[in-house]
């Protein structure tokens, strides 16, 4: 089947806004619970989510560990398959059931907190998870936008520039909405706010127009169809070389405020740096990455953006206690953005339309993989200073090039 939006022609041009915006609020949402988890799991505030019992500080922090990386396993899990099952389905009914699932799980959360009883902590872990694994409708909403490998690049810049914007929205408005908290008062309005933007997103995804019905079944399951898309030797170098830049971006970015923070660089300083390597992020996105495909292929954008981030996050680790940092912390951004959409619109490239939805499952799987690995390893890792946590971030993007490499003359 393919991902060709075709309904009447308003509808076809609006398709892809309301995609972006679908992909925007999403982002939006699910940032938007980040600030506020210490509150909820703080024992002393009442507005938070009830204990079982008296907890420990290690508890707490463990808890909190699972809300973080349980969510991001959890979408390790759904995506590939909502990806591959949008390939049989149809990408509309597919969006619609991740979205569904995604308004469920903020509900569930909600609840958590209303209810105020014991087995809250409970009730919100599940919320998490069940957000977590319909969390898909990302690449869902990346396949309707990609309809041919010709505009991979420039459509999933501008997906990736939704989700981003969405990301740093998020927190912000958390702060807002809690301005004037005070111990005991209620932390349910971010939640709110997060519930009703999920409702707003199923209401437009019912406004999208349908996709055209799968060609024909696939014999094969669900698993085995994501398996394949993964081990097939058209893709599965280009995603080997996504998975490895994604852990060391991930590891790097995950950890740069510590890193800052270990330099005696102030709050202020800290989120100037954090700002323009989000601005950078999102430059590449919506110009840099489009720009530079009308007149190269992926392979060599990729081949040629991956070093500059290595050389990049090399100097930005050197020069943390300066304002060259500024410098560098954009180049990276800039840099890994453009590389990212390079190595999608490569894996896209090599694959058959029918089975988009898959790869770009894929795709999303291995960079929740990624964040959830990096967020847990990259304290352990971090205790033995800034060079190691570098060294090693930098050595994990310089093999996503190597992995690139060895493939060069099937790409050309």
């Amino acid at each position: 089947m393919t991902a060709v939006l075709s309904q009447t022609p308003a509808t076809a041009k609006a398709a892809p806004l309301i995609l972006l915006m679908i992909i925007f609020i999403d982002g939006l949402g699910t940032a938007l619970l980040l600030p506020m988890l210490p509150m909820l799991l703080d024992p002393g505030d009442p507005a938070g989510v009830v204990f079982g019992s008296a907890p420990t500080a290690a508890r707490t922090a463990g808890l909190y560990g699972v809300l973080l990386a349980g969510y991001a396993f959890a979408m390790m899990v759904g995506a590939p398959l909502l990806g591959a099952l949008s390939d049989r389905i149809g990408r509309r009914p597919t969006l619609l059931l991740a979205v569904t699932g995604s308004v469920a799980g903020y509900a569930l959360s909600t609840w958590a907190v209303s209810v105020g009883s014991v087995g809250s902590v409970g009730l919100l872990i599940a919320g998490r998870l069940l957000g977590g694994t319909f969390a898909g409708s990302v690449p869902v909403a990346q396949a309707m936008l990609v309809q041919t490998p010709d505009s991979a690049m420039k459509r999933i810049g501008w997906v990736m520039f939704a989700m981003t914007a969405g990301f740093f929205t998020g927190p912000a408005l958390t702060g807002i909405l809690l301005a004037a908290h005070t111990p005991g008062a209620s932390l349910l309005l971010p939640l709110q706010v997060a519930l009703t933007l999920s409702v707003l997103c199923l209401l437009m995804a019912f406004l999208l127009p349908s996709t055209p019905a799968p060609a024909a079944t696939m014999g094969s399951s669900l698993i085995r169809q994501v398996l394949n898309g993964f081990t097939s030797p058209a893709t599965r170098r280009p995603l080997f070389a996504l998975l490895w830049l994604q852990i060391g971006w991930n590891l790097f970015y995950q950890y740069l405020p510590w890193m800052l923070a270990r330099q005696s660089q102030t709050v202020g300083s800290i989120s100037l740096l954090l700002t323009v390597v989000g601005i950078g992020m999102c430059i590449a996105f919506i110009w840099v990455a489009g720009a530079l495909q009308t007149r190269y292929p992926a392979p060599q954008i990729a081949r040629a953006a991956i070093p500059v981030l290595v050389v990049s996050c090399a100097l930005l680790a050197a020069t943390l206690d300066n304002s060259l940092a500024l410098v560098f912390g954009a180049l990276a951004a800039i840099a890994y953005g453009v590389a990212y959409t390079a190595l999608i619109g490569h894996a896209l490239a090599c694959e058959q339309s029918s089975l988009r939805g898959t790869v770009l499952g894929i795709a999303a799987s291995l960079a929740a993989g990624a964040a959830a690995v990096t967020a847990l390893l990259g304290g352990i890792i971090g205790v033995w200073g800034n060079l190691l946590l570098a060294s090693l971030s930098v050595a994990a993007l310089a093999l996503s090039w190597v992995i690139l490499l060895l493939g060069r003359d099937r790409d050309e």
